[in-house]
């Protein structure tokens, strides 16, 4: 809710352009939806909007806590995860059991971060196919709704080169913003470029080629994701489109009903070789 005052005069203009948008996209499984709006109350030039309760908050946030229940199912050896599961279908609707709640507050998984990554993947998608630009993609404005369903809530090291040099701002520079937000999520959500100073000898050194390695535990094929997004050329940068098929190849490729359904409660999953983890802040960079 927004009363008009002085101070909140450019918040209520916001948040009916933000409204305004939300009626045009209509609705999708990895977006926070409008489920209603009244512009008409007793009190004048108020507004009432309601939108989807993400009950686990952001992804950041959710992250750090439930850093030290973190479980790394990654092949010690290839470095990829050792099995995965069926992915839901494109149009899956989400069936609600009654244990899953208690079991996702209780440990996060790569597969979970997996499953997360393509999520975001296929709500940008989304929102480029409506050519809407994001513009600040990062794991505080990703929610964690029920059943591990991740949804897309409209500083420099989120930010793409072109942005940060000469203001533009895309589809594609959210691409860049989208590999920054894989690796805070394969870190655990630790905050991009660790041991750098943010500001412009951070964009100096993005500007000659410094880029980070990938987190610890990352797959490769996400590390590789990575560097794709964070190329110099706008252009050489895939799409989301892209980015959501590559992911969906790689698990599809791993398939296992033991690992990655989104649709099972966690005491469900088969015995895997885990291990739990903590996260590794050490930083590392290329090129730099």
């Amino acid at each position: 809710m927004t009363k008009l005052t002085a101070k909140s005069h450019n918040a209520l203009d916001a948040l009916i352009r933000e409204l305004k948008m939300m009626i045009h996209l209509w609705e999708h499984l990895n977006i926070v939806n409008l489920m209603g709006a009244c512009t008409n109350t007793n009190i004048k030039e108020e507004i009432l909007v309601i939108i989807e309760f993400c009950k686990f908050g952001d992804l950041k946030s959710y992250l750090i806590k439930h850093r030290d229940q973190f479980i790394n199912e990654l092949n010690a050896l290839a470095h990829e995860p050792a099995h995965v599961t069926e992915m839901p279908e494109r149009d899956q609707t989400y069936k609600s059991r009654k244990d899953l709640d208690a079991n996702f507050t209780q440990i996060i998984k790569t597969s979970d971060l997996i499953s997360w990554s393509y999520q975001i993947a296929r709500g940008m998608e989304f929102l480029a196919s409506k050519k809407v630009l994001h513009g600040d993609l990062a794991a505080r404005n990703v929610l964690l709704a029920d059943h591990g369903v991740v949804k897309e809530l409209f500083p420099v090291q989120w930010m793409a080169i072109e942005s940060l040099t000469i203001n533009i701002f895309s589809s594609q520079s959210d691409v860049w913003s989208y590999g920054i937000l894989l690796w805070e999520i394969f870190s655990l959500g630790n905050v991009p470029y660790p041991g750098m100073e943010n500001g412009w000898v951070l964009v100096r050194e993005i500007q000659n080629g410094c880029r980070m390695e990938k987190p610890e535990y990352s797959p490769n094929f996400l590390g590789e994701i990575m560097k794709n997004c964070w190329q110099k050329n706008p252009n050489e940068r895939p799409t989301f489109s892209q980015l959501a098929g590559v992911i969906e190849k790689q698990i599809e490729s791993l398939v296992n009903l033991n690992y990655l359904n989104m649709n099972r409660p966690a005491n469900e999953v088969g015995q895997t070789d885990e291990t739990k983890v903590r996260p590794n802040s050490n930083k590392s960079f290329e090129n730099c």
